[in-house]
């Protein structure tokens, strides 16, 4: 069916002598042809006779209208030719595109089925085309190709087939170290049998059963943070090569981007726009974010573990009750942004920028073992300059509202309390101390502190 079509929409093929509409150049060129020649031989007919030399003189002049009718005729003949070819270039080109956009259409469409099927070397294989059709035609598959990637990391669940259950069962019977483990697996698997010291036959079935299932938690959950992880980096970084090509580009995918309530372990993420709308309820474990921008509203269902913030901008957001366990942020700006009941424990803030403005940056916020340090040179930053915010880059006494530091219970039992550190290092120098409130629940004993001014004088960029 589609050659017949190809086959009618070509036509049949033409002649060299063929042409779809008669040029009304080439009727003029011919008609004051022929009538010259005629006038001319009527005028000398008429008025000279047909002597001798009148006729060599009429013999010249059909010569020379013969030479620049032919010429005439020769210069219309080759620019319709040129126009011809032109056309069929033309529509030779358009063939080409409509040959090349059916087939990015049917290798899109076959790397979107392929994303669907259950078993995660498919994934891979799909996750592969699609990054190379959204790289090589943006225009033409990027929007999609990152819609299929994040529904498929909000969606994915790893699959477990009859075949992939044995492989455990049969490690676990017979100590034999399949290929398809992953290496903790195997480690626990290793582990159980020598602490059993049991062969095959020293394990109920019960026993198999129930280490079969704690291996496939253990599994599914190594299979979870290697799929998704892949489906975050190839979203990233088509999201890197749009803003690269342009605020359009660039606009167009951000819309369109959409992570909520999936799980990041272990990934590097850069030069992308983080929303709270896009990114809700979202978990990040080992994560290194840089040169980042997080805006909006996050609120107790995100957590940012383990993570790493390097020249990243956080700008018009609100922070409430979201949690940050040592995590580090080096050489941000905080720009009209509050911490609300965050959790800092442990975490390290190292060269930090402020909106000179802000007041009360964190409040209620549990910062056990916190961390700051300055720095003398900081860079000037994008944001800075697109806002025209001024920045500070110390803290005062006000920056800290009712914030308080968990009591830690030691090996002999003996409780500890460390307050934030590093503050010293501020100007004007401060240093943070008890507040003498305290509050105590069934799990833990909240001790509220004071950050005071040891020398007051300020330094501005």
């Amino acid at each position: 069916m589609s050659e017949r079509k190809d086959t009618e929409s070509r036509g049949e093929p033409k002649g060299f002598f063929y042409f779809e509409r008669v040029d009304v150049a080439l009727i003029v060129g011919i008609v004051f042809g022929f009538g010259t020649i005629i006038v001319s031989v009527g005028y000398i007919v008429l008025h000279a006779g047909f002597s001798l030399s009148n006729i060599k003189t009429y013999v010249d002049m059909v010569y020379t209208f013969a030479l620049v009718l032919g010429g005439f005729l020769t210069l219309i003949f080759a620019g319709i030719r040129l126009n011809q070819g032109a056309k069929q270039t033309f529509h030779i080109q358009k063939e080409s595109e409509r040959k090349d956009r059916v087939h990015i259409a049917d290798s899109l469409q076959g790397a979107v089925k392929l994303l669907q099927e259950p078993a995660d070397s498919m994934k891979y294989l799909a996750i592969s085309q699609m990054k190379q059709l959204g790289t090589d035609y943006p225009n033409q598959t990027m929007e999609q190709v990152v819609r299929s990637l994040c529904a498929q990391a909000r969606e994915y669940r790893p699959h477990f087939s009859e075949n992939d259950l044995e492989c455990i069962r049969q490690s676990i019977m017979h100590r034999i170290i399949e290929p398809g483990l992953s290496e903790h697996i195997k480690r626990l698997t290793s582990v159980l049998t020598y602490q059993n010291k049991m062969d095959a036959s020293g394990f109920s079935q019960s026993t198999i059963d129930d280490l079969t299932l704690e291996l496939k938690e253990l599994e599914t959950t190594a299979r979870y943070e290697k799929v998704v992880g892949r489906l975050i980096e190839v979203v990233v970084d088509l999201a890197v090569d749009a803003k690269a090509a342009g605020a359009s580009s660039w606009h167009s995918i951000k819309s369109i981007i959409d992570l909520r309530g999936v799980r990041f372990s272990n990934a590097n993420i850069r030069a992308l726009d983080i929303e709270y709308s896009k990114f809700d309820g979202c978990h990040f474990f080992n994560v290194n974010f840089s040169d980042c921008t997080f805006s909006g509203d996050f609120f107790n269902g995100s957590e940012f573990k383990h993570c790493t913030f390097s020249n990243c901008t956080f700008v018009d957001a609100i922070f409430y009750s979201v949690k940050f366990p040592k995590a580090v942020f080096s050489e941000c700006d905080f720009i009209n942004v509050k911490w609300l009941g965050v959790d800092f424990c442990e975490a390290k803030f190292i060269g930090i920028r402020i909106g000179v403005h802000d007041t009360e940056v964190f409040s209620k916020c549990r910062m056990t073992a916190a961390e700051f340090s300055f720095m003398e040179n900081f860079r000037d930053t994008k944001e800075m300059q697109r806002t025209n915010t001024e920045i500070r880059r110390n803290f005062f006494p006000h920056d800290f509202v009712e914030c308080y530091v968990v009591e830690t219970r030691q090996s002999d039992g003996e409780g500890q309390i460390v307050f934030p550190q590093g503050l010293e290092g501020n100007s004007p120098s401060l240093h943070a101390e008890s507040g003498g409130t305290q509050e105590h629940s069934s799990d833990e004993c909240r001790v509220y502190f004071e950050v005071q001014m040891r020398s007051y004088w300020i330094h501005r960029l």
